[in-house]
C-alpha cells in the first residue's frame, strides 16, 4: 500500500495502533463518547464527603450547634409563719418559751430576699429590760431589740413590726405601735443557753439574704432587770420573701 493509500485509510476508519508485519495496518475504532471515571468523595464544594473538614457532619459544616438546656426557673414568693401562743416574759431571765420556735417549710430549694418579724401584742412595763434574739436555721443570728424604748407606765399591747426599712427604736421612749428597724443599744447583752453569744448584729437583711429558709427559727427574749415582767399576747409571726424553683 502506497503512503497516499494509508493516510486515506486513516482519515477513514480511526486512530492508528499499530503496524504489524509486511506493513499490515492495525486500525481501532475510537468510541465517539468517552467513559467518564466517577470522583470519589462528596460533592463539590462540602470538601470531599460529609465527614471530611467542610462536610455536613464535620466541625464547621452544616449540622447545628447543640442546643443549651433551658434555664432553671424562679417565682419570687412572700409567706407568713406564725407561732400564735403567748409568749410569757418572766422577771429577771428567760421566757417562759425559750426559745419560742417556728418551722419554715415549702420554700425548699429557695434562697431568702427579705425577712420581717411582726410582734402583734408587745406588753412590758419597762421595755428597756427586754432583750430578743432571733436565730435562723444554720445559726445566722439578729438582735431585734436590745435597751430601747425606755419606761413604760401602764398595761398597754403594742403592735411592733422589725423590718430593715423601718426607722429606729427610740432609746427613751415613748413605746409606739410601729415598723422598726432592729436596734441594740449597749454591749453586753447576755443569753442563757441554749443561745450562743449574739453576734452584734442589727440587719436582717445583713444576717439571711441569701440563705435558705427551711427549718427550725428560734426567738430567744430575756429580761435582764429584777422589777418587772411582760408578755407576747399574740405570739410571733415571720414574713419571709424567698427566689424558689418552679
Amino acid at each position: 500500500m502506497t503512503a497516499i493509500t494509508r493516510r486515506a485509510a486513516l482519515g477513514a476508519l480511526g486512530s492508528l495502533v499499530g503496524v504489524g508485519l509486511a506493513g499490515a495496518i492495525t486500525l481501532v475504532p475510537v468510541d465517539a463518547k468517552k467513559r467518564k471515571k466517577k470522583k470519589k468523595g462528596g460533592k463539590k464544594g462540602n470538601g470531599g464527603g460529609n465527614n471530611a473538614p467542610g462536610g455536613n457532619n464535620a466541625p464547621g459544616g452544616n449540622t447545628p450547634p447543640p442546643v443549651p438546656p433551658p434555664a432553671p426557673q424562679f417565682e419570687t414568693v412572700t409567706r407568713t409563719f406564725n407561732q400564735t401562743d403567748a409568749v410569757g416574759i418572766d422577771v429577771e431571765g428567760p421566757s417562759n418559751q425559750y426559745p419560742s420556735k417556728i418551722l419554715v417549710t415549702g420554700l425548699a430549694g429557695g434562697t431568702i430576699t427579705n425577712v420581717t418579724v411582726r410582734i402583734p401584742g408587745f406588753q412590758h412595763d419597762f421595755p428597756d429590760d427586754v432583750d430578743m434574739l432571733l436565730v435562723g436555721p444554720q445559726g445566722q443570728d439578729v438582735l431585734l431589740m436590745s435597751d430601747v424604748f425606755g419606761n413604760q407606765i401602764g398595761t398597754e399591747l403594742f403592735n411592733l413590726t422589725f423590718d430593715d426599712a423601718g426607722s429606729e427604736v427610740p432609746d427613751e421612749g415613748p413605746m409606739t405601735d410601729g415598723t422598726f428597724r432592729p436596734t441594740n443599744i449597749g454591749p453586753d447583752d447576755d443569753f442563757e443557753e441554749p443561745a450562743l453569744p449574739p453576734s452584734g448584729n442589727t440587719s436582717l437583711g445583713a444576717a439571711f439574704n441569701g440563705t435558705d429558709p427551711s427549718g427550725t427559727w428560734s426567738l430567744f427574749i430575756m429580761d435582764d432587770s429584777p422589777n418587772d415582767g411582760g408578755v407576747l399576747i399574740g405570739g410571733w409571726s415571720l414574713i419571709i420573701t424567698a427566689r424558689i424553683p418552679v
